[in-house]
């Protein structure tokens, strides 16, 4: 698959285009590599070599070189990555559903898929609310701006989303197996971990294209000490709790956390 892109990029795009992935193939053949040498082991052994998947993910951008320019299509651009974190929310509602096959549908394992979704819901909601004000700015961008946001502003916002989405999935499954629990610190670390991972970065990939709302970023970064401070609330109504600060901070029209949009 990545030898197939990356042949196809390098034969049919223009001359920019083909110097700007070249400097990208180097490091999606070495993923494709890391990840089939990775099934060769178990245990510690393939947890390690995933771990170096994540450091050249994440190392790779800053270590290349900007050979050339991408000839970035808006729209077309902002799609694609909608998309994709569509299928990753939506797995994590799969993700929930199959935890709550083996459990008995009683009221309190209802009512925390409904919340499970809800918060999936508000998560995407509050991804795409800005959606049209985005496509309006990328647009009036220059070639060289959008090259560099699409290489950068959408890579690592977006890293972190999913990962906070993957982190979030591991805490809703936990709280479907008993939702009158309470979660132990590690758990209610990793929920505060994926709100903050998904949140911030919503307001980071905004910055790509209008003011920051700081307000909005100092609110949720204040309200969501109390899933930290509240050890001994049942799992479901931490959840419950999570859903509406989230709401609060993300998505709430509220008069003290609007911020004027100017372009950039």
């Amino acid at each position: 698959m990545v030898a197939t892109h990356s042949l196809l990029f390098l034969l049919h795009s223009n001359d920019e285009t083909k110097k700007a992935m070249s400097a990208i193939v180097p490091y999606n053949l070495i993923f494709a590599i890391i990840i089939l040498v990775s099934s060769l082991f178990n245990g510690d052994v393939r947890l390690i070599v995933w771990g170096i998947v994540a450091a050249v993910a994440v190392l790779g951008p800053l270590v290349q070189k900007n050979k050339g320019l991408f000839a970035v299509s808006p729209w077309h651009f902002l799609e694609r990555h909608y998309l994709i974190l569509v299928i990753a929310l939506g797995e994590t509602i799969a993700s929930t559903g199959r935890a709550a096959i083996d459990e008995d549908l009683t009221s309190d394992v209802v009512l925390t898929m409904v919340l499970a979704l809800g918060l999936t819901v508000l998560l995407w909601y509050s991804y795409v609310k800005d959606d049209t004000e985005r496509e309006e700015q990328f647009h009036e961008m220059g070639i060289n701006q959008r090259d560099q946001a699409a290489k950068a502003g959408f890579y690592w916002s977006h890293f972190a989303m999913f990962l906070g989405i993957i982190l979030l999935a591991v805490v809703k499954i936990a709280i479907i197996h008993d939702p009158m629990q309470t979660l132990d610190l590690a758990h209610r670390i990793t929920l505060y971990v994926a709100i903050v991972l998904f949140g911030y970065d919503v307001i980071y990939f905004n910055r790509l294209f209008f003011k920051v709302s700081w307000k909005r970023l100092m609110t949720l970064a204040v309200l969501l000490v109390i899933p930290l401070i509240a050890p001994y609330l049942p799992a479901i109504i931490l959840l419950l709790v999570i859903t509406f600060i989230y709401y609060i901070a993300m998505i709430a029209p509220l008069p003290f956390l609007r911020t004027k949009r100017e372009e950039t």
